[in-house]
């Protein structure tokens, strides 16, 4: 979407191979639109400590305006759990000094629940707006649902989330947007607020009314109600 709108942007990964993100691009845009001109990829094998100065050149030769790196884990010199590794990661992406987005697997730490990424917890310390994607469950084999919720932002106030529907036809992907909160199992992704906005669209609602359906606390619900100018 970035190269559709004339930004640079440069694909670095860590993952997978030149030939399956061509294949996967294809399927989502069809041969005759990629977005050839404005989308470059780099195969990294090192850490992004040793590989920043290779892609910096990179950077600067072709003019690139966005990075997108995938994915933090296989991109650290050590143990993605050492803050070390965190601070020197981050140093690098500054070093770069242009805008970018950093693919994180997550954890199952009950200390840091599992919408954080795994790992140090500088990773999302050091981040300046983070997002959590929860795949759902889904009764069709082709048909993949998403939601992507907006954990924090540093310079501005999150936003709501996403649901995005993801299905695998034979030669193309396609994706539709779709409302997080009519799924039943993305649902609990969704902010307090979001949750009580889609429950009372249809009918009005008490305070008590809303925490029973929601099994939030009447008092949770209460503040967002009153703090939200969405409810007045």
């Amino acid at each position: 979407t970035l190269a559709r709108r004339g930004i640079k942007v440069l694909y670095a990964d860590w993952e997978f191979s030149p030939e399956d993100h061509r294949e996967r691009l294809e399927r989502l845009t069809g041969e005759a639109f990629m977005p050839r001109d404005n989308l470059q990829y780099v195969r990294c094998a090192g850490p992004l400590v040793s590989e920043v100065a290779r892609l910096q050149a990179h950077i600067a030769k072709f003019g690139t305006q966005y990075i997108v790196c995938d994915s933090i884990a296989f991109a650290v010199p050590g143990r993605p759990e050492d803050a070390e590794n965190a601070s020197a990661y981050y140093r690098a992406v500054r070093y770069m000094g242009i805008g970018s987005l950093h693919l994180a697997h997550t954890t199952k730490s009950q200390e840091h629940g599992e919408d954080k990424p795994f790992g140090s917890v500088f990773w999302s310390n050091g981040a300046r707006s983070m997002w959590f994607v929860k795949r759902g469950e889904s009764s069709e084999q082709h048909l993949v649902e998403v939601s992507l919720t907006h954990k924090k932002s540093n310079t501005g106030r999150r936003m709501p989330a996403v649901g995005l529907r993801f299905r695998f036809d034979p030669d193309r992907t396609q994706v539709q947007r779709f409302d997080v909160a009519d799924s039943a199992e993305l649902a609990s992704t969704l902010p307090l607020w979001q949750r009580i906005q889609s429950l009372v669209g249809s009918r009005p609602m008490t305070i008590e009314q809303i925490s029973d359906e929601l099994d939030s606390k009447p008092d949770s619900v209460r503040k967002v109600v009153l703090r939200m100018d969405l409810f007045r």
